[in-house]
């Protein structure tokens, strides 16, 4: 017959093991925590234009001068006191100290593949490589698409969840986006929906990410311009006289993700646009419409609309 003890033993042996392997689980996370938060506090004392490779502890090796000799002295025979001590002259601040250019100029910690800043100043930090647990979902850090350089970010509600196509647009770099130059869009789309947008001073992060996600998504369905399917060209041409005699200029007409849509992109609002029906065949309204959100949005009315209502002036 098993005693009770038997019972309670092991039970004690089985809740000792999960709590030794759930030790063991935590000391493995807190290790590339710990080094990566090393990490961070000395990047942040180095100055901006410092080229001075970094000795960090655990981390970094430090760079030494070509020739020099990596570990203890081996020989036996004491120096000679009185003897003149030869010293190599310390390597001044932007020296390669006898490196190569290329290794001399490399960023700190890419020469033993540890975490990386990709640059020093201009935008969130970012990084060519961080440990597990600061990865996305656990961490704070976002791995952005190839074609903006496949970088980690870091991510918080003041960044937005894509901070790479921000600072990508507000840097005016031709990276982040290439396979979206003008000479790549489709013909009559740059016409009508203008290029892609670039961050204007003063905008936020969220407004800027919501132009920009729109165009993009224009261009996704986008199909051709030209003639509305079940109009004739004599029918557009009389439509666009129209609203170019009110200052909206003539309307582009495009097929979408939804249809036929008119736009007018020489307009005081080139984004504003109306269904291809109503705009050929109730000009009219299309116009007023026009100016009502030209006023709610602070803008001058050369000639006024009889359509618009009145308190819309008065405001």
């Amino acid at each position: 017959m098993i005693e009770t003890s038997a019972y309670l033993n092991a039970a004690d042996t089985a809740a000792h093991k999960a709590v030794e392997t759930l030790r063991e689980k935590i000391a493995q996370l807190e290790k590339p925590l710990g080094e990566f938060g090393t990490f961070l506090e000395v990047y942040r004392e180095v100055p901006a234009a410092a080229d001075v490779p970094i000795a960090l502890s655990g981390l970094f090796e430090p760079a030494k001068p070509a020739g020099s000799q990596a570990g203890p002295s081996t020989s036996s025979v004491p120096p000679d006191a009185d003897a003149p001590q030869q010293t190599a002259p310390l390597p001044e601040v932007g020296d390669s100290g006898g490196l190569e250019q290329s290794e001399a100029a490399a960023p700190v910690g890419e020469k033993n593949g540890e975490y990386t800043p990709v640059e020093r100043s201009g935008g969130p930090p970012r990084f060519t490589h961080v440990p597990e647990a600061a990865k996305y979902p656990a961490g704070p850090y976002r791995q952005a698409p190839t074609e903006y350089g496949g970088e980690w970010w870091l991510v918080n509600p003041f960044t937005g969840n894509e901070p790479w196509r921000t600072h990508s647009a507000a840097d005016g770099s031709a990276s982040g986006a290439p396979e979206l130059v003008a000479e790549s869009l489709p013909e009559g789309f740059s016409k009508t929906f203008g290029e892609m947008p670039a961050h204007r001073p003063g905008e936020s992060g969220t407004a800027f990410a919501s132009r920009l996600g729109r165009w993009k998504q224009d261009l996704q369905f986008f199909q051709r311009t030209g003639v509305p399917d079940g109009f004739g060209e004599s029918q557009v041409e009389l439509a666009g006289a129209v609203y170019e005699q009110w200052g909206m200029g003539r309307p582009a007409f495009y097929e979408g993700r939804y249809g036929w849509f008119a736009r007018f992109p020489d307009s005081a609002i080139p984004e504003f646009e109306m269904d291809a029906a109503s705009a050929v065949e109730a000009t009219h309204l299309a116009i007023a419409r026009f100016q009502a959100r030209l006023l709610r949005e602070g803008g001058e009315v050369a000639t006024p609309h009889p359509f618009v209502p009145l308190h819309l002036f008065e405001t």
